[in-house]
């Protein structure tokens, strides 16, 4: 076997010293770091010292915050808003429902194969997902996408319910009101498809052995996969959260804000429509209006996006209207998700009920489900930024997204921009409880250079420690100029690695539309805060 070169050929940098300490050129395991505010210095300068030998590793996690949360992620499950025949749930499944978590549970998690907070031998666990800039699609285009929109599809393929078209929504309020009526009616879609299914995988795909290491199914006389765990975890995935926060602000700036306004809404959508200015076609565009008319229109089209890229990015500065503003839109978010099971849908509550008296019994009662939303993109920050139009922000047509809960890329068609910001002040951009409300976790992913002071990144993770930031820290440790050579020369740039979604990867395994994506993500410096 060749023995692999060193990362980085040229001169050592001070992650060469921290090689002797452990640090080994593997991307699995994940290692993961609890983290708290009694935490010992002496773990945070070892856990420093680890992500600058550029492993990317470990990841940390805010006990503070997550504790607290899977704690109460059963809290009014299925207890509705008002009584009806199938809530609460509890009275009517007659004591087979039980969904509380314990606080010894709940101080008992570990990461799963990426991060998401697991009851350590306690619990089933489903992810699911949605897309939050589909869902302001639907908003602003009549429940439609517009990916799929042209001659075919003319506005777009639906998907979610019909809603006003962008001419008669008049404030910014009634925008953000509709985006979250939409995200939860798509969410609980999903929802209810995963009811209706639950606990008939043990049928064609059993799990004998683990069932054997997860409480509550020996003693149940049932599989994991068919309902006998203590706790059910599911967590709905929220995507695209940084772009759709970033696409909410610059159509409340560009439209509905008489000090900065632009334009009018409909002129908005018809410009993401038309991706910028760079998709001018029918039926959006008339052919007979020739190419004169044509041209101006994209001109106008363009302008308004260069007034998009100017706009401020959440979590990449010291902005205390937009962390307010972005904060908002997360907790709107989360709590959207977590009331599809709190106050379900009559046929959802009945499924709930129905899955109680078939699984549990008064002195074994079914576990109920616990709520704990999360993000993450994983390796599909590429892949779901191609099935999203052109948004708000002045990203195009089909362009990557920010992973997780990240600060977002530079535009794929513009050149590279490393938009360099303080650390401290960018993890300062994601502190409340909007993040905080991401109980299966909410990292947020930095990238540094390889010179990065060891004491001033033993200060970043202290500030994390003490409960600044969101609930999970991910940093990657590696120059632009390592990544443009990791590129071009991928042979001498072999073991440079990299934190993906949920993983660290060789840089150098990974597509050149990923490899893209990770030199534009922004670089956090290590100056003191303003």
């Amino acid at each position: 076997m060749r023995r692999a070169r060193a990362s980085r050929p040229t001169t050592p940098s001070p992650c060469s010293a921290c090689a002797p300490r452990g640090a080994c050129p593997s991307t699995p395991p994940c290692l993961s770091l609890r983290v708290r505010k009694d935490i010992p210095p002496e773990y945070l300068h070892e856990a420093s010292l680890s992500i600058l030998s550029g492993g990317a590793h470990p990841i940390l996690l805010s006990d503070e915050k997550i504790i607290p949360g899977l704690l109460h992620s059963g809290d009014r499950v299925g207890d509705g808003s008002t009584p009806t025949a199938y809530t609460p749930v509890k009275d009517k499944a007659k004591g087979t429902w039980r969904n509380q978590v314990t606080l010894r549970a709940a101080r008992d998690y570990a990461c799963d194969g990426c991060y998401e907070p697991q009851f350590v031998g306690q619990n089933w666990f489903t992810l699911g997902g949605l897309c939050a800039l589909e869902s302001l699609e639907a908003a602003l285009n009549q429940g439609k996408s517009w990916t799929s929109a042209g001659p075919m599809f003319f506005r777009g393929q639906r998907v979610s319910f019909t809603s006003e078209p962008a001419r008669e929504i008049t404030s910014y309020e009634q925008l953000e009101d509709l985006f979250i009526k939409h995200l939860r009616w798509m969410y609980a879609r999903q929802a209810d498809g995963l009811l209706s299914a639950f606990g008939t995988m043990s049928a064609v795909c059993p799990s004998p052995l683990l069932s054997v290491f997860i409480d509550d199914c020996l003693d149940k006389g049932l599989d994991l996969y068919e309902g006998g765990a203590r706790y059910h975890v599911v967590a709905p995935c929220f995507t695209a959260l940084t772009t759709t926060i970033n696409s909410l602000y610059a159509i409340q700036k560009m439209v509905f804000d008489k000090t900065t306004a632009v334009t009018s809404l409909p002129e908005l959508v018809q410009a993401l429509l038309c991706d910028w200015g760079y998709k001018m076609e029918e039926p959006f565009i008339s052919t007979l209006a020739g190419p004169a008319r044509i041209q101006a229109q994209a001109e106008r089209f363009q302008q308004l996006r260069a007034v998009a890229l100017e706009l401020p990015r959440y979590g990449r500065e010291k902005n205390a209207e937009l962390a307010a503003f972005g904060n908002r839109i997360l907790q709107r978010v989360a709590e959207a998700g977590v009331s599809v099971f709190t106050d379900p849908a009559e046929p959802t509550a009945e499924k709930m009920v129905r899955i109680a008296q078939r699984l549990g019994t008064p002195d074994k009662p079914f576990g109920g489900f616990q709520i704990q939303p999360g993000t993450g993109t994983f390796e599909n920050y590429v892949e779901f930024g191609a099935t999203c139009g052109a948004s708000a922000d002045g990203r195009r047509l089909g362009q990557p997204l920010a992973s997780d809960l990240s600060p977002t890329p530079s535009v794929a068609d513009l050149p590279l921009e490393h938009q360099e910001a303080r650390f401290l002040d960018a993890l300062e951009g994601f502190t409340g409880p909007g993040a905080d409300a991401f109980t299966s976790g909410a990292p947020t992913d930095f990238n540094i250079r390889e010179d990065f002071p060891v004491a001033s990144l033993e200060q970043v993770l202290h500030r994390f420690a003490q409960g600044q930031g969101a609930n999970i820290l991910t940093i990657t440790c590696a120059n632009p100029e390592t990544f443009a050579g990791a590129a071009e020369d991928p042979e001498k740039y072999n073991l440079l690695r990299v934190r993906m979604g949920g993983w660290s990867e060789f840089f150098v395994a990974m597509y050149p539309a990923h490899q893209a994506q990770h030199q534009r993500r922004p670089l956090s410096d290590a100056a003191a805060p303003k």
